[in-house]
């Protein structure tokens, strides 16, 4: 049953106490009560009830939700800060772009009513990368996520995965390395060319990172 009877004594201008019957029910997760007219008893307040209307939920958008996501300061992303998933500035900046862009196409729709195909068959008609059309799913997921904060129960739909287009770096193999960092390309008369030739032959050959390369030390290499 939508509508929930109840009893409760009520205090009138003379004074007087008396019971009455009421009626409670939620409206876009809001609960009221209203009185039920002219019942006495609980039978009468069950009939009355009865003939009322159904209740009509006020559909969540999808603007209604991303409207207040990716904004420095929104409850968004102060909870995604304590669940330790913090971000900075120009995540936000991006993520709000395509916020936007969502919000410009799928705004005035019901956060219920929004489907795979629709979303899939929009973005396959858009001349978008792979890389930015996985990004937007993402985003569009998120608002899907937040939509529990707003009393709306609905699942994360399970939109097509879009590989984004990159491309492999090229990779030197050792004999081509050795072509390249030849010894006698660091013969300079001002700088100490065999440590030169040494520190960046232990560099590349160990496959080391710019950090690892910057801590290296002479009792670290073991001859």
């Amino acid at each position: 049953m939508e509508y929930h009877i109840f009893q409760k004594t009520v205090v009138g201008k003379n004074g007087k106490s008396t019971k009455r019957y009421y009626y409670w029910y939620k409206e876009c997760n809001i609960q009221r009560q209203k009185i039920c007219k002219n019942c006495k008893t609980k039978a009468e307040a069950l009939a009355f009830v009865s003939t009322l209307p159904a209740i009509k939920e006020k559909s969540t958008l999808v603007k209604d939700i991303a409207n207040n996501m990716y904004i420095p300061g929104s409850p968004h992303l102060m909870r995604r800060e304590q669940l330790g998933r913090s971000i900075v500035e120009e995540t936000i900046k991006d993520g709000r772009i395509y916020i936007n862009h969502i919000i410009k196409k799928w705004g005035d729709y019901s956060i219920t009513d929004i489907t795979v195909d629709q979303v899939g068959n929009y973005l396959f008609s858009l001349k978008k990368s792979g890389s930015w059309k996985a990004r937007y799913i993402s985003i569009f997921g998120e608002i899907f996520d937040e939509a529990v904060w707003y009393g709306v129960k609905v699942m994360r739909p399970n939109f097509p995965a879009f590989a984004p287009k990159t491309r492999k770096k090229d990779i030197f193999y050792p004999v081509e390395l050795k072509q390249l960092f030849l010894k006698e390309n660091f013969s300079n008369p001002y700088t100490d060319s065999e440590t030169m030739f040494l520190f960046f032959t232990c560099c590349i050959f160990a496959g080391l990172r710019l950090s690892e390369a910057r801590a290296l030390t002479p009792p670290a290499v073991y001859f």
